[in-house]
Formats: C-alpha cells, sequence, structure tokens
C-alpha cells in the first residue's frame, strides 16, 4: 500500500491566497477594456449616427403629424424648432464626417468635449420629438379626431388584427432589423 505523505496532499487542497500581483495583471487587463468600451460608446461618430436617427424619427413624426392633421401647419414656433434642428444637426454631423477624415482629429474631437455637445444636441432633439407627440396626442383630444387607420376601417373590423397600413413606422422596423 502506498502512502502520500499528509504534506503533499494539504498543498493539493489548499488553495493560495490570491496575491497582489494577481490583482494588478487583472486591472491591467480590464481596464483599457473599459475604457476602449467607453470611448467607443461616447465617440462623437457614434453619437452622429444616433443623433441623425432621432432626427429623422422627428422629422417623420413631424410630417405624419402634418399630413394627418393632427398638427397644424401655422405653428409657426414647432416649424421653426424643427427647421433649427435641422441646421443644427446638419452643421455637426458635416464636422464630424470632416473630423473621422483624421485620427488625431477625432481623438482631439473626443477630448475637447464635442460629445457633450452632442449629447445636448441628442437631448434637444428627443425633447422636440416627445412635444411634438404631445401636440398631436392633443389634438386629436381637442378636435375628437379618430386616427386615419381606424377611421379607413369599417366598426366590425376594428377588433381584429389588421396589418399594418404602408404610411405606419415601416422604415423605423426596417432599419434596426
Amino acid at each position: 500500500m502506498s502512502s502520500i505523505p499528509e504534506v503533499s496532499t494539504l498543498l493539493i487542497t489548499e488553495s493560495p491566497p490570491p496575491t497582489r500581483i494577481s490583482s494588478i495583471i487583472v486591472a491591467i487587463l480590464i481596464l483599457p477594456a473599459i475604457m476602449a468600451a467607453f470611448i467607443h460608446y461616447a465617440s462623437p461618430g457614434r453619437l452622429t449616427r444616433v443623433l441623425v436617427d432621432i432626427m429623422e424619427d422627428t422629422e417623420a413624426t413631424y410630417l405624419e403629424g402634418l399630413e394627418t392633421g393632427r398638427l397644424s401647419a401655422s405653428d409657426i414656433q414647432t416649424a421653426e424648432a424643427v427647421s433649427s434642428l435641422q441646421l443644427k444637426v446638419s452643421n455637426i454631423r458635416e464636422a464630424s464626417l470632416r473630423n473621422s477624415l483624421s485620427c488625431w482629429a477625432t481623438l482631439r474631437e473626443f477630448f475637447t468635449g464635442h460629445t457633450m455637445t452632442l449629447l445636448s444636441c441628442i437631448w434637444k432633439v428627443y425633447q422636440l420629438q416627445v412635444h411634438l407627440e404631445i401636440l398631436k396626442e392633443q389634438r386629436l383630444r381637442d378636435n375628437d379626431l379618430t386616427p386615419v387607420e381606424i377611421r379607413a376601417v369599417p366598426f366590425y373590423w376594428r377588433r381584429l388584427e389588421l396589418p399594418p397600413t404602408s404610411h405606419s413606422n415601416s422604415r423605423r422596423s426596417n432599419r434596426y432589423e
């Protein structure tokens, strides 16, 4: 019968305590990954694409409201807000495209705070989109209008599941698939 010394079994069963060197190595590996993810998600190029997408959705909401009569074309404040944000988004997109040609310009744009400008503009466009939705719903409630999709369908079909109409948010569903 072979005998295993007790010292060798104790070494196998006990795990060594974590050392300071192993935690430093883990930190050295994880910290760059976290920084890379932050730089990617806060990069002006990515935020510019997000801004353009939100502005397209806002424009679609505004035009849909005008076409269905839920928004008034005589509302000058809303039209001015949409046009001024369109111009601002266009200028930001142009600057971002110019800076994307050079790696150093992209980094300079990131570190000079252009990310905060983009986040501010994204927030303003989102606020405008919510404002347009509120105006559309308020107009529906004030005039007791029924949405066009419901008016075109006979009363007894309203409970049935109908396929979406051609002008409903088909662009949005295709873009993110």
